[in-house]
């Protein structure tokens, strides 16, 4: 199965890491009073079922600098991530309105996608070393891709509920590890990766 090489960006994060959620950590909080501003403040994060593969590695968030890196554990730290954000987004927010949530979007199949239906027959191995079968994972179309994001993003029967993770247009708490929903887990998260970006957001 295909995956990214270790690399960093700019300020030595690894590099899906950095990408896909400090990257939008650091947005995000920039713009929160704007959002908290609007009539009703909704924040989305497009997570994925990946996320499964690996918690956060908070003793070795980069590899040993790419020494002990593993693309798939990578790509799936940054995915618990991003939910746990959704989560204490959520916590901090709520008493003013702001929903937040997290999701899966299905394996999208298109011409750009990274991941072919073809890859998804290999080996995967989660933080364990434990091979995960994803042989029989259902690719989605685009637009079946994107309507959970639609779902999350404007159902207004589903915002009492925010800090919830989604799949298939559905709330799907039953479909998230543990370990992205915790809520030690995300408070801890959200002070490292103030550390990471040297700004404290309250």
């Amino acid at each position: 199965m295909k995956g990214c090489p270790y690399r960093t960006t700019e300020d030595g994060f690894e590099a899906l890491y950095g990408t896909n959620y400090v990257r939008p950590f650091l947005f995000t909080n920039l713009i929160v009073p704007k959002i908290l501003a609007s009539k009703a403040p909704r924040i989305v994060s497009v997570s994925s079922i990946g996320h499964f593969l690996s918690a956060i590695r908070f003793d070795d968030l980069f590899f040993d600098k790419g020494n002990r890196y593993t693309e798939w554990i990578a790509y799936a730290q940054s995915q618990t991530a991003k939910i746990l954000f959704a989560c204490e987004l959520s916590k901090r927010y709520k008493s003013k309105g702001l929903a937040a949530f997290s999701l899966h979007p299905g394996v999208i199949k298109k011409p750009a996608c990274a991941i072919t239906p073809e890859d998804s027959a290999g080996p995967v191995k989660d933080h364990h070393g434990d091979v995960v079968d994803f042989s029989g994972v259902a690719f989605k179309t685009l637009s079946q891709g994107t309507s959970t994001l639609l779902v999350a993003a404007f159902d207004p029967t589903i915002a009492s509920e925010s800090g919830s993770y989604l799949v298939d247009c559905q709330i799907a708490m039953d479909q998230v590890n543990p370990w992205a929903t915790d809520d030690t887990q995300a408070e801890k998260l959200w002070k490292l990766t103030e550390k990471l970006v040297g700004q404290r957001f309250d």
